[in-house]
């Protein structure tokens, strides 16, 4: 082999083998390149198997009751649910495991008495090993949830039907509520009030006995279970302002009649029951009375310690004077009448218990004897006022008058026609 020889394959070696390297290398590269590409593609793969279910989505929320007063209930869509996580599956097996891990999905949630707006917290639970058996992770499984569309129930003023009845004369009126309401439930209520017997100026607090939650349970939410009420109008027991010289005449022409009337009766031996003198039995029943004329005026009103029970509120007790005669014989006498619990009505009318006045009629010929039984023997139950007949006139002193007025929370009074509403002013006789 010649130096040139030795020269050529010097030089050709090394461009074959570079040359032959470059084209091995090639699949070499793409091989490498290829396999980048399928792991590429295993990816989003991976990923399809790892797919997330949001839980959440598929909680119901009820509620049971009004706003305020509801208890709330979650429920599961399991057939949403399910039919998220089938998808396109066509597999029975992998849908029977959807559809049993569906199944086993339940949620909780705590409150009472929730009302449109309340924040509540819902947690929901699984059986983790169907969820593995699903492929899919889930989210979800405790989220807060705010309370919205819950039924806000019916305001009622629970006073708008209730009738107040007032019977009886102040301060010993007696009030009792009556329920008018129309509604089948309402109309079930019953009221009370703190006091049994009332005056003019009471505040009487009235209450509907029921709880704002029965009330809820039946769709009715109010603002209040009580009222007050406040007493006006009421007929008053009389007072010495009330006695004016036209009552007082009436009473005097009311006491001469009697006596001349029983004078009158040839049955009755007035003079007789006057004096107690059984010469009187002896002689014609021919009796007149004269000169009759009404000599002490009394007004007694009960002490607040005495007893109510057979004692009246008050007493106008009236004393005449009269000339009793029978043939020749003449005996001056006194005699007294009793008006028991007299009163003026709201409207300023004065009305005399004239019932049996001929039954309180006491009579005496000593008129110190007398004013000790009908009137001394009562101080211990009874505010003594002497009236002075000779000094009335028909104007009455200032007293303050009321009328039934407009109420709040309280519905129509019976006796007086008071216009409904909450807290009311009114009276009766």
């Amino acid at each position: 082999m010649s130096n040139n020889e030795d020269n050529n394959d010097i030089y050709e070696e090394p461009a074959y083998e570079v040359t032959k390297k470059k084209k091995r290398k090639w699949p070499v590269i793409l091989g490498v390149c290829l396999a980048g590409a399928a792991a590429a593609i295993a990816i989003p793969l991976a990923v399809m198997n790892s797919k997330t279910v949001k839980l959440s989505d598929y909680i119901e929320m009820t509620y049971d009751g009004i706003s305020g007063y509801a208890t709330p209930k979650s429920t599961i869509n399991t057939e949403a649910l399910y039919n998220a996580l089938a998808g396109e599956e066509k597999d029975a097996a992998k849908l029977e495991t959807y559809k049993n891990f569906a199944e086993s999905v339940s949620a909780s949630v705590a409150g009472e008495k929730v009302a449109n707006g309340d924040v509540l917290e819902v947690n929901v639970t699984f059986d983790e090993e169907l969820r593995k058996d699903t492929g899919y992770k889930v989210s979800g499984e405790t989220f807060s949830v705010t309370a919205e569309g819950i039924d806000p129930g019916t305001g009622i003023n629970l006073f708008e039907n209730a009738s107040i009845n007032i019977t009886g004369i102040s301060p010993d009126a007696t009030i009792a509520v009556e329920n008018k309401s129309p509604d089948e439930y309402l109309k079930t209520l019953q009221f009370s009030s703190d006091k049994t017997t009332v005056a003019n100026g009471d505040s009487v607090a009235l209450k509907c006995n029921v709880t704002d939650d029965e009330l809820a349970e039946h769709g009715y939410t109010t603002t209040s279970l009580s009222a007050m009420y406040e007493v006006s109008g009421l007929s008053e027991y009389i007072g010495v302002e009330d006695i004016t010289k036209t009552i007082a005449d009436k009473i005097t022409e009311e006491g001469k009649s009697l006596i001349e009337s029983e004078t009158a009766d040839n049955t009755y031996r007035i003079i007789y029951k006057l004096t107690n003198n059984a010469e009187y039995l002896t002689v014609p029943n021919t009796e007149t009375a004269e000169g009759i004329e009404l000599s002490e005026f009394y007004l007694l009103k009960r002490k607040p310690e005495t007893d109510k029970n057979g004692n009246a509120e008050n007493m106008i007790v009236a004393i005449y004077k009269a000339d009793l005669k029978v043939q020749d014989k003449t005996e001056t006498g006194y005699f007294a009448f009793i008006y028991p619990d007299s009163y003026v009505t709201a409207d300023g009318k004065t009305e005399l218990n004239t019932d049996a006045l001929i039954d309180t009629m006491q009579m005496n010929t000593d008129l110190n004897a007398l004013n000790e039984a009908v009137i001394k023997s009562r101080e211990g139950s009874y505010e003594i006022m002497s009236i002075d007949p000779g000094t009335l006139t028909d104007e009455k002193n200032e007293v303050s008058e009321t009328t039934a007025a407009e109420s709040t929370d309280v519905g129509t009074q019976t006796d007086t026609k008071t216009e409904s509403a909450e807290e009311s002013s009114t009276g009766g006789n």
